[in-house]
Formats: structure tokens, C-alpha cells, sequence
């Protein structure tokens, strides 16, 4: 039988750094942002019962922590539904509108806020009705030739 010297432990050797100058982070807490500002304002748009509607603005400052975000239809809160959808992803702003009905024609504002101001940006609807189709019997037809 052959005995084995167990391993000795293994030795580390730790030595202690310290910096000249201590580094100050700021965290986003302490960062004081301007007030929001629209780059790009909304624009009006005018289109046709039953079809799209596209608005579109850019606002600055990106990364505000305290931004806020609203929408109101003739001065009425728009909140997001399965025929409207708002988005905001690193200051590109857009509401989309979908199925329009000729009541859907109104002015639509954009609020944004954060703890420093505020800014606002409106643009109107105009949905356009579709003329109701007009059917004519085959006997009809056949009596006007």
C-alpha cells in the first residue's frame, strides 16, 4: 500500500489597491434633465372611414425618468384601446388609430410632462364617410334599357 502526502494548502498572496482621486457617480436621481421640448410636432391627418390613422412626434429630453405621457381627444383623456395604441420608446412618440369612424374626427393633443415643465402638441383628425352604396335589382336594370 502506497501512502500519499496530502496536498499543502496553496498560498495567495492579496495585496490592497486604493485610488488616488475617488470617482463620484452620479446616479439618474441626481441627474437634472431640461424641460421636454417636441422636436417633431404632431401633424394633421386626413383620411377615410374605415382606414388608418398615423400621428407622429419626436420630443426631447431621452431617458427623463419622470416623463409623462398623455393623450386627449377634443380635451378628453385617450387612454390606449384596441382601436387606439400609443407608444413612447426613447423620445419617438406615436398614436395610432385604427377602424375610424367619421366621429373620430376631432383634435388630438399630446402632453408631455416631466419634473422640470411640460409641452404640448395638437393636430387634427378629419375622417371623410364613405357614401353608402347603391344596389339595383337585376329587374330594375333590365327595365331601364
Amino acid at each position: 500500500m502506497c501512502f500519499r502526502k496530502p496536498p499543502s494548502p496553496e498560498i495567495i498572496y492579496l495585496r490592497h489597491i486604493e485610488r488616488a482621486h475617488r470617482q463620484v457617480i452620479r446616479t439618474e436621481e441626481e441627474r437634472v434633465y431640461d424641460p421636454p421640448v417636441f422636436l417633431t410636432p404632431l401633424k394633421d391627418v386626413t383620411t377615410v372611414e374605415g382606414s388608418r390613422a398615423h400621428f407622429e412626434a419626436k420630443v426631447h429630453p431621452v431617458g427623463d425618468p419622470t416623463m409623462r405621457l398623455d393623450f386627449y381627444f377634443n380635451g378628453k383623456s385617450l387612454s390606449a384601446s384596441s382601436r387606439a395604441n400609443i407608444t413612447y420608446r426613447f423620445g419617438f412618440i406615436a398614436l395610432d388609430l385604427l377602424s375610424l369612424v367619421v366621429e373620430d374626427s376631432g383634435v388630438f393633443t399630446c402632453v408631455v410632462s416631466s419634473a422640470t415643465g411640460s409641452a404640448e402638441s395638437s393636430a387634427t383628425l378629419n375622417v371623410i364617410g364613405k357614401k353608402p352604396c347603391t344596389s339595383h335589382a337585376p329587374n330594375e336594370m333590365a327595365s331601364k334599357t
